[in-house]
């Protein structure tokens, strides 16, 4: 007889059988269940998830950078409506439906020294979800972006990546993105820094928030100290050469002042002229409290040096040049891009306009007299790794024609210098509006 003819003839033993295919049937089920994936997992309850993001740094201001808005708790379509262009936004939510997405939290901020952060907790129901969410958009972050450039490992953060965009943005800063996992929990980070990418306070940023969820409690903790790093020209280019000759060279770029103009006086507003070093560059921003962030942003640009002269012509129109040295020439855009979106703030679109024949310079008239009763016009040009900053005072109306004469002398001379025109020639086109 066999073993199954005496299970049949027994009942007890045909009890236990029945009992020992149900639990081998359910064990099968859960791991083929755990293969694709969909055996929920413990979750944190939101408030607990929005607990566990860091804490922005001591003096930090929240910021709505494009589509990042306020901070909070996020449902799956702000979630879609924070990250993914629009164009792709139908898409997103059909993904992250799929791949057990519950809440999101997320916290921005503006440094004091000038970088911006965005670091976003994604909820999914299980660890496979959260595998492929963000597998999925490193990736495509990596390959879509243009130019494309690779995933790294992040030091000492098990199973997380990160990616330095190839460009500047609109804004004139360095967009970085890192991507880690903890569970069924994904953060997603995006820094951003002028001119020029910081790695290491990326690895920085990852790192406490790797810190913060390993250690699975409800009080946020404090983001570490930054350490000063030098800046690396974007793409790793060679950083312009910045000796006596070079300064010497650079000066003699500038145009002449008109003949009969006198010099402004030097007081502590205006600082001095010639060859600046950074502190007196700052000499010309007046307001204490901005002073340490500007400085930080020059630093992150690759800030050289600059040269500057000024005067009051015969008609008492007054103008102050500066061109000034970066160390690369994502620096020198960064700069422009930089200036021009604060200076339209407050000017507005209507008072905006294109100088002809000078290399894409824009010129903004200020539509208030300033505190001397002078009409006051700035214009910026980008060329090369040089940035040109000039500053025109009129008593009366606004002189565009002597503005755009000087601006297009100005271009030609710095074009007729080999050093400034080779790497102007080699810049890449400033970037676009960011998509919507």
């Amino acid at each position: 007889m066999s073993s199954l003819s005496g299970v049949r003839a027994n009942p007890v033993l045909r009890v236990l059988f029945v009992l020992v295919v149900v639990l081998l049937t359910v064990l099968v089920f859960q791991v083929v269940q755990r293969q694709n994936g969909s055996t929920p997992e413990p979750t944190l309850p939101s408030a607990q998830l929005q607990a566990e993001l860091v804490t922005a740094p001591t003096g930090a201001q929240p910021f709505s950078r494009d589509a990042y808005g306020p901070d909070g708790l996020l449902d799956r379509d702000q979630f879609v409506g924070h990250l993914f262009v629009q164009s792709g936004q139908a898409a997103e939510r059909s993904n992250l439906d799929s791949e057990g997405f519950k809440y999101a939290a997320e916290v921005n901020w503006n440094a004091p020294d000038g970088t911006q952060a965005a670091v976003f907790l994604a909820q999914f129901a299980h660890s496979s979800g959260a595998k492929d969410f963000a597998a999925s958009v490193a990736q495509a972050t990596s390959q879509q972006q243009s130019p494309a450039t690779p995933l790294f490992a992040v030091d000492g953060v098990p199973h997380a990546q990160r990616w330095t965009a190839g460009r500047l943005d609109h804004e004139g800063d360095v967009w970085q993105q890192a991507w880690l996992i903890d569970r069924n929990i994904v953060a997603n980070v995006h820094y951003f820094t002028a001119g020029s990418p910081d790695t290491p306070g990326l690895t920085r940023l990852v790192t406490a928030q790797y810190a913060r969820l390993q250690a699975a409690t409800a009080t946020a903790s404090p983001m570490p100290t930054a350490s000063p790093t030098t800046p690396t020209p974007l793409g790793g280019a060679k950083p312009a050469s910045a000796g006596p000759a070079d300064q010497a060279r650079l000066q003699g770029d500038l145009v002449a002042p008109p003949s009969g103009s006198d010099p402004w006086p030097v007081d502590d507003q205006n600082g001095p002229v010639g060859v600046l070093t950074l502190p007196q560059f700052m000499k010309r921003f007046g307001a204490d409290d901005a002073k340490a962030r500007i400085t930080d942003e020059q630093v992150d640009r690759g800030f050289q040096y600059a040269v500057r002269e000024n005067w009051t012509d015969a008609n008492d129109e007054q103008a102050d040049l500066q061109l000034i040295q970066f160390a690369g020439t994502a620096g020198a855009q960064s700069f422009l891009l930089d200036c021009q979106a604060s200076v339209k703030a407050e000017v507005g679109s209507a008072d905006v306009y294109d100088v002809p024949d000078s290399g894409g310079a824009t010129a903004y008239i200020h539509p208030e007299l300033d505190d001397q009763g002078n009409r006051w016009t700035e214009a910026y040009l980008a060329v090369g790794n040089i940035a040109v900053e000039l500053d025109s005072y009129t008593p009366t109306n606004i002189d565009r024609d002597s503005l755009t004469a000087l601006l297009q002398q100005e271009y030609t001379k710095l074009m007729a210098d080999p050093t400034v025109a080779a790497a102007a020639k080699a810049a890449p086109a400033l970037p676009s509006a960011d998509p919507s």
